[in-house]
């Protein structure tokens, strides 16, 4: 996979006006590429994410 930017997934300075300080130096913005039934795949800027959703 290429290299990701921020620009490249879509984010834009309305999404970056959501979020406190705090949360942009803890959280890792990302895109969801893939729903599954107890996972959801995203993209982001580190890499691609795997992240298990709860029953």
């Amino acid at each position: 996979m290429t290299e990701l930017t921020r620009a490249a997934l879509g984010w834009s300075p309305y999404y970056m006006s959501q979020l406190e300080i705090e949360e942009l130096e803890t959280l890792t913005p990302a895109r969801i590429a893939t729903v599954h039934r107890d996972r959801v795949v995203g993209f982001s800027e580190i890499g691609t994410l795997e992240l298990t959703l709860d029953a």
